[in-house]
């Protein structure tokens, strides 16, 4: 990946080969290969129905009738059935589009919080609160919010949640899918400003699905554009705005 923004060659975070996936046994994506370094910012863009979402699913685990090879820091990763869930640090995690319907109506932002810094983080009880508290820092949120549920908060503040419960399992790779999407372009520009920052501080590779060309020249080195579930065009940011090839990116570019 070419260099951005003080971004250079480092160890890859994610490698992926020939990743391909059905749905009601007609394919949905085929022969997708990425890399992505350690602290690198990728993109993902195309059109609805261009298989972003079905790709971030099948990165994260979530999309059982998949094939292909996955490496996360080198090591291998399982793809399809066989996939098991990390219950550990430096592992994959998804952000979504919607995170009202992602996030328990009934646990307030603590216990939603709690549960990965437990269970992965083997962060003990007496800790949580004041990890809770740092957590909601990391994400611009005040410590009032962790006795308050989804329902309580605007858009903009259930993604940061969405967000934070993400980074209580101290991830290797973010996989952030179409997470401003639903949020007005100021919200949807302080929540890039706040991956850029979290991608910085804490050295997780980045892995943005949008269709927002601007978003993604914006905020990431590279591009991968997709068009009915294959790469059709990749490079820096830069070269694919300078001089998009594809119809696609053309489409995507207006």
């Amino acid at each position: 990946m070419a260099e951005r923004n003080g971004e250079h060659r480092q160890d890859i975070a994610l490698r992926a080969r020939g990743l391909a996936a059905a749905a009601g046994g007609q394919p949905v994506l085929s022969g997708v290969d990425l890399e992505l370094p350690a602290g690198a910012a990728l993109a993902i863009v195309g059109a609805s129905g261009a298989g972003k979402t079905t790709l971030a699913r099948v990165i994260a685990g979530l999309h059982r009738d998949s094939t292909g090879a996955l490496e996360l820091r080198g090591a291998a990763v399982p793809v399809g059935r066989g996939r098991r869930i990390r219950q550990r640090g430096n592992g994959i995690q998804l952000v979504t589009q919607n995170p009202l319907s992602a996030l328990n109506p009934r646990r307030t932002v603590a216990q939603t919080l709690a549960r990965p810094l437990r269970r992965i983080g083997r962060v003990p009880e007496h800790c949580l609160r004041q990890r809770i508290t740092a957590l909601l820092a990391t994400v611009d949120l005040s410590p009032d919010t962790a006795d308050r549920y989804p329902h309580q908060l605007s858009g903009g503040q259930r993604q940061r949640v969405a967000l934070a419960r993400a980074l209580a399992a101290d991830p290797a790779v973010l996989v952030c899918d179409e997470i401003t999407s639903a949020l007005d372009h100021r919200t949807a520009a302080s929540m890039m400003t706040l991956l850029d920052r979290v991608r910085a501080e804490r050295g997780a590779a980045l892995l943005v699905i949008t269709h927002d060309m601007r978003l993604a020249t914006a905020h990431c080195a590279e591009i991968i554009v997709l068009d009915d579930g294959r790469v059709v065009e990749s490079g820096t940011a830069t070269a694919v705005l300078a001089t998009p090839e594809h119809e696609a990116t053309r489409e995507l570019l207006g």
